[in-house]
């Protein structure tokens, strides 16, 4: 019996390392928001504790104390804004890479689909040769016996 071979198993090959790839890379950015995410609530939680502490301690501290407070609590609301910006551009660069995976994914999907037809279609031409081949085989048998009885007559 013949053995199945894909002419295009290379390219199949070459289209699953792509997909490997554009799978760590997804994964890399995903983890990149991940701590872009852990940062922003890192200094959420730190502006909400300054602020509960400002209200807190609002009269016990001086002009000085107060002020640096209140600078403190400013520099932390920009550092804030910064780190939402950096969650978007990190969100949008992972919708990006996803879209990347998913279209790489596609292309491998396709030769997967192509492969398996032509497997299929390998299975059949070689259950019709065996087929052809057992028809013959009963053919000659009966032709044979058809003989024997003739000349046994």
């Amino acid at each position: 019996m013949a053995r199945f071979v894909f002419r295009l198993a290379p390219v199949l090959r070459q289209r699953e390392r792509v997909e490997e790839q554009k799978k760590l890379f997804l994964a890399r950015e995903q983890r990149v928001l991940v701590d872009a995410e852990a940062r922003r609530e890192m200094l959420r939680g730190r502006r909400e504790a300054l602020a509960r502490e400002l209200i807190a301690e609002h009269r016990k501290l001086d002009y000085e104390g107060l002020r640096l407070a209140y600078a403190h609590l400013d520099f932390l609301a920009r550092e804030l804004t910064a780190a939402d910006y950096h969650v978007a551009a990190c969100t949008q660069a992972v919708e990006r890479a996803r879209e990347v995976l998913v279209r790489a994914t596609k292309d491998r999907k396709i030769l997967d689909r192509l492969q398996e037809r032509q497997r299929e279609a390998f299975k059949r031409e070689e259950l019709r040769v065996e087929q052809r081949e057992l028809d013959d085989s009963n053919a000659r048998r009966y032709s044979r016996s058809l003989q024997s009885r003739h000349q046994g007559v």
